[in-house]
């Protein structure tokens, strides 16, 4: 991937792959052949993106046909004081 560090650019965010990230990824113009691995790899991750929200979405659709409930003994552990 493009090594920020090495074309002395700071993401203006902490985090560089939530949308703004990559939005911020898709306005940059690296000279060649930089610019198209970076284009290359971010079709990359919108297409597996894509495959990852259909199986998580087809998951939940199974649940709910199913009736299936998340067990009492899978509840999140308190955090804090109390």
């Amino acid at each position: 991937m493009l090594a920020c560090s090495r074309f002395r650019l700071r993401p203006p965010l902490a985090t560089l792959f939530s949308p703004r990230g990559l939005e911020w990824l898709q306005s940059l113009a690296p000279s060649q052949p930089y610019g198209e691995e970076l284009a290359g790899r971010l079709r990359l991750l919108w297409a597996l993106s894509q495959e990852i929200e259909a199986v998580a979405r087809r998951v939940r659709e199974g649940r709910r046909k199913r009736g299936w409930r998340r067990p009492e003994s899978w509840a999140r552990p308190r955090t804090g004081c109390s």
